[in-house]
């Protein structure tokens, strides 16, 4: 998702953007109300058009975010996504409307799973070719390529381990070949694992790490510290960055921080992928600068989307809405709480800060408009098989727990926990200060929540919640799930054995045996519904437990001008998918 938590544009996005609208439309005190009443207008990813509404053109896309990583192998971000998604092929992909169907992409045809769930099996299909300047026909072995670089520390994958550790062999991979990855035939590939995961290995498919990389061509660039292949990297998707004859695309087609611009692959095969490429170009202008400029461009101006997670709640747009497009189910947001340091280590104490935050006007705040959100009473996202057998969703007022009743904050109620959690009066008295990260907006809303309990507050930058060594106390923050599977939603971010010194996805160093025992035996779990079942269940744990606060299941929403039929990637976090937007 997926997309990784929302540090900057880690797979977690979207709390942090910017505001786009500024300079689109008036606020008013009814906007609201204006908006809400012209919601039916605002067109959705669960019933677009995903045929081109015309061929060829140029799109541009403004942008406020650079890319961290384009290279499939270490691309995890939602705005990257973008690039690689239409550009590389993986060997399944999700129709723009799914987050659950994959469909075959350089596969033939569905993942084979032994009775074992120890033995993956997928046959690729023939005619698939890289563009210049390898210009040759893709092979199962470029496929296992792909997948063996992410391993190394050159290329530093962020969900090799988690999704594809268990092959044999992997568990010590540092980016060389790997035994449990086999290619009987140049059109075959065998995944065989020590654990019986292969439910999840087939489903973890869908990500960019299997998109084909030659290794003769890029093994030279990834002996490099980073590797070097994002800059002269080759394509099997509809486009390709665009490059100079000796491949590089640094300084030809792609100006880090910039701009980008994606040109056709002239060895691109339209019958054997089912996405339509309706477009002849894609020009994306980077700027975080001057955002309130661009907002004006998509609304008023043609051949233009904005590719931000923009708020709406402040703005009229009654004039606006058929250039509206939404995306339900595109990740949640919550607050992490360290489990491990005080005060959050007592259950208690996360209870009442739990019943007492405003989670409706954090939402508010982070999403694009309280009317296009709804507020999360736990973690599995809408979609995702588990969802609906988590019983914090089953109460009568949409939550379980006394705790979690109550959305727009109950001090009162919070006061009782802290009594019983030893705090006298019912709030904090000591000298002590609990450290908040997060965006700016976010983070004072939970900041003065804490107050009013009594507690001293410190803000920390969004970056510490990733780093366990700061002992960031509370962070705002969220998750946009990898692929359809209710693993791919709680894995990373609650599993004990998953915490890391940097880049920690695990923000609240959820570290608990039972809790992790629970997901070593649901992660074996290969048949539905008991696998989302089990899941589900622990989706309960972490809820009734108050591991964390869940605050919404995000309704991406993004802009496009009046002549530009955008599609929305529903997997993607809602951001365009490049391969089905067309102009008018």
């Amino acid at each position: 998702m997926r997309h990784g938590p929302r540090i900057g544009s880690l797979r977690l996005a979207g709390a942090s953007c910017a505001l786009l609208l500024a300079a689109a439309a008036p606020s008013a005190s009814g906007a609201h109300i204006r908006a809400n009443s012209f919601l039916g207008e605002i067109q959705s990813t669960e019933a677009q058009s995903l045929g081109c509404a015309s061929v060829g053109g140029a799109l541009t896309v403004l942008q406020e975010e650079p890319y961290e990583a384009l290279d499939p192998g270490s691309a995890y971000s939602a705005t990257a996504f973008t690039v690689v998604n239409a550009t590389q092929r993986s060997l399944y992909t999700y129709s723009p409307d799914t987050v659950t169907e994959a469909v075959p992409d350089v596969a033939e045809g569905p993942p084979e799973i032994s009775a074992s769930g120890r033995l993956v099996t997928v046959h690729l299909k023939a005619g698939i070719d890289f563009s210049p300047p390898v210009d040759r026909e893709v092979t199962s072995q470029d496929v296992a390529y792909a997948i063996e670089r992410g391993a190394s520390p050159h290329v530093d994958n962020p969900y090799f381990r988690e999704y594809f550790g268990s092959i044999e062999g992997a568990s010590k991979a540092r980016g060389g070949p790997i035994r449990g990855i086999q290619t009987p035939t140049a059109h075959e590939i065998v995944f065989r694992l020590v654990r019986p995961l292969g439910d999840l290995v087939a489903k973890a498919l869908v990500m960019p790490l299997t998109a084909p990389v030659p290794k003769s061509y890029a093994e030279g660039f990834d002996r490099h510290d980073p590797s070097t292949y994002e800059s002269h990297e080759v394509a099997t998707g509809p486009y390709m960055i665009q490059n100079n004859a000796a491949g590089k695309v640094l300084g030809v087609g792609y100006r880090p921080g910039h701009s980008l611009v994606l040109v056709r692959n002239p060895n691109w095969d339209a019958a054997s992928d089912p996405r339509p490429a309706c477009l002849g170009e894609i020009k994306v202008v980077i700027s975080e600068e001057a955002p309130t400029e661009f907002a004006l461009d998509p609304l008023k101006g043609s051949d233009t989307v904005d590719a931000a997670r923009s708020s709406f709640a402040e703005y009229d747009l009654t004039h606006f809405t058929s250039q509206v497009v939404t995306s339900p189910g595109a990740g949640e947001s919550y607050v992490a709480l360290d489990v491990r340091t005080w005060p959050f280590r007592d259950e208690l104490v996360r209870k009442a800060l739990y019943a007492a935050l405003d989670r409706a006007e954090l939402n508010a705040i982070s999403g694009p408009g309280s009317f296009f959100q709804r507020t999360a009473t736990h973690f599995l996202d809408p979609g995702i098989p588990g969802f609906a057998q988590a019983g914090a969703y089953a109460g009568p007022k949409g939550a379980r727990f006394a705790f979690g009743e109550h959305e727009r904050g109950d001090l009162a109620l919070a006061r009782k926990y802290l009594r019983r959690a030893g705090y006298r009066h019912g709030r904090y008295g000591g000298r002590r200060r609990i450290t908040v990260g997060g965006s700016l907006l976010l983070r004072e809303e939970v900041s003065e929540t804490l107050r009013a309990l009594g507690f001293k507050v410190r803000a920390a930058q969004a970056g510490y919640c990733a780093e366990p060594r700061r002992e960031v106390s509370a962070c705002l923050t969220g998750w946009d799930p990898d692929f359809g599977d209710a693993q791919a939603v709680l894995g990373l971010p609650f599993d004990g054995e998953r915490i890391t010194a940097t880049e920690n996805f695990n923000q609240g160093q959820v570290d608990v045996p039972w809790l992790d025992r629970q997901m070593r035996r649901a992660e074996e779990i290969g048949v539905e519904p008991q696998r989302a079942g089990a899941w589900a269940r622990i989706d309960d744990e972490l809820v009734e437990h108050a591991f964390a606060i869940p605050l919404d299941w995000e309704t991406a929403a993004r802009l496009e001008a009046s002549d530009v039929h955008g599609v929305a990637d529903r997997w993607n976090s809602g951001n365009w998918d490049y391969s089905y937007t067309s102009l008018k």
